[in-house]
């Protein structure tokens, strides 16, 4: 009665060309956020470097955290493995946001009126 091995659901964040998916589709993503806005207080460049910045630091965090977490998550369940992926990346987005709020309240990004629509 040999029992199957658990197969881990994720890829392999830990690889390079994982990583350079993350980069390529955020970089994409905020490229297609800026032009949707394309608000004229804020301009397009800052605008896309602000929303590229974002998306990176949740995007590689991310991937950085499922890659640590790769060893412990191939023991779970599919079940308890997606509940902790899913409660990690929502403390880790909670986290990341938190942090770019308070970084903009310090540096007077969020009390400027040219930037406020």
């Amino acid at each position: 009665m040999n029992a199957e091995p658990k197969q881990l659901y994720l890829p392999d964040f830990c690889t390079a060309r994982a990583v350079l998916a993350i980069v390529i589709i955020c970089e994409l993503t905020a490229l297609v956020l800026a032009l949707a806005r394309n608000e004229v207080a804020l301009g397009f460049w800052p605008d896309l470097a602000r929303t590229s910045m974002f998306l990176l630091w949740i995007g590689l965090f991310g991937a950085g955290m499922l890659c640590v977490m790769r060893g412990y998550l191939i023991r779970q369940s599919p079940a308890k493995g997606s509940v902790i992926v899913l409660a990690l990346t929502a403390a880790m987005v909670t986290i990341i946001s938190s942090a770019a709020y308070f970084l903009g309240a310090g540096t007077g990004w969020l009390t400027d009126p040219a930037l406020i629509p």
